[in-house]
């Protein structure tokens, strides 16, 4: 053990109470005032309510195993080297405010029974809390990760907040476990935003923009999905509550007692497939429809094409989902004379939906007309004006 600035420090299963953190610190402080350690061994280590403020370690640091009592503060701690707080336990509340992580950070299957606070913290690499447990509050608002932020299967057993943070790649949350409420924004991300498989008893609410949002297999009590200029992918979601507005959304699957959709193409939804969406009052408003060919025919699509356009605010886009349901119930009809019959009504006048089609049925019908009427003359030798009037 080096008890210089910048040395090398092995407390390996040694319970570190104030008064030791301090005589550390006063041996580990340079001239500038800055206290530096260099590469730490503190494995099975027990913290006794220490504040590790502004400690500067140029090493590689390995808190595995180790259990901290009572408060610890990182407050503008600066880690240069790889950190390991692999299955750490923090039995009271934890501040990493503004502490700065320059490489590899790992907290896999940490446990935070108090608020674990990483407001304004910055990640230059990825940071993984694969499996970790979180007991109160988890706050990274204002936090930077330029790479990736690993949550895949954590546990949040309160809030969890991402407002304001920033993500340069992939934010992955799948099969994550929230007990209360997420809040995940506003933040951006380069890559993926993935709740794959999670659980919520609360309420989800995202506001991002990513490459993507994916929900797949998600049981959320309320969700509430923002995402401009951002794909989500939702198949097979379950939700009380659903509301979405994003660039485009794929629904297969999806069950939802209540659903709004805002400003979402409704034909990227996927809705023309097998495994249609169950969404109960719906609205949508401000949505858009082109209504281009649809992937596969079936009563159930039909219906649901009859639902949407029942729950739009649109008229002209509410005729164009009507015309698409009627179309899917053509092309499934068993019997040959209902399809007929239907082929008929499309040919003739689009089902009734569409305008000029139907002018210009009626205009031939009446020149089809005008016409029998004089051939009928000139066979009858009657003029067609007494012929019009006979009778």
């Amino acid at each position: 053990m080096d008890l210089t600035p910048g040395g090398k420090l092995d407390l390996r299963g040694t319970v570190v109470d104030t008064a030791l953190w301090a005589s550390i610190r006063a041996s580990a402080t340079a001239p500038d005032g800055t206290v530096r350690l260099g590469r730490c061994w503190f494995e099975n280590a027990t913290f006794e309510g220490v504040a590790l403020n502004g400690v500067r370690f140029d090493g590689d640091v390995s808190f595995d195993g180790a259990r901290f009592r009572g408060p610890t503060t990182f407050f503008g701690a600066a880690f240069t080297g790889h950190v390991s707080f692999h299955r750490a336990r923090f039995l009271g509340n934890v501040s990493f405010f503004e502490a700065r992580f320059g490489r590899h950070v790992c907290f896999t299957e940490t446990s935070f029974e108090g608020d674990a606070l990483f407001t304004g913290a910055v990640w230059e690499s990825d940071a993984s809390f694969q499996s970790a447990w979180f007991g109160g509050a988890a706050d990274f608002d204002h936090s930077a990760f330029h790479r990736d932020a690993l949550m895949q299967d954590a546990h949040f057993r309160s809030v969890l907040s991402f407002r304001r943070a920033r993500v340069g790649r992939h934010l992955l949350l799948d099969r994550a476990r929230f007990r209360d409420r997420a809040w995940l924004g506003p933040l951006t991300a380069g890559g993926r935003l993935g709740l794959d498989a999670s659980r919520a008893a609360r309420s989800v609410k995202i506001d991002a923009v990513a490459s993507s949002v994916t929900a797949r297999d998600a049981v959320f009590r309320t969700a509430r999905l923002r995402l401009p200029g951002t794909p989500a992918d939702l198949t097979s979601l379950t939700a009380q509550e659903l509301v979405v507005e994003a660039a485009s959304a794929l629904l297969p699957g999806v069950t939802s007692t209540r659903t709004a959709l805002h400003a979402l193409h409704l034909d990227s939804c996927g809705f023309a497939s097998a495994d249609s969406p169950d969404l109960g009052e719906l609205s949508l408003s401000g949505c858009t429809f082109a209504g281009g060919a649809p992937g596969e025919a079936g009563q159930d699509v039909s219906d649901l094409y009859l639902g949407l356009a029942a729950a739009s605010d649109d008229p002209g886009q509410a005729r164009a989902l009507r015309y698409r349901a009627l179309e899917l119930r053509r092309k499934s009809e068993e019997s040959r004379w209902d399809r007929a019959m239907l082929a008929l009504c499309w040919a003739t006048s689009g089902y009734g939906l569409r305008a000029g089609r139907t002018a210009a049925t009626a205009t031939v019908l009446a020149a089809v007309l005008i016409v029998a009427i004089v051939v009928v003359s000139a066979t009858t030798g009657h003029p067609v004006n007494r012929l019009a009037h006979h009778g």
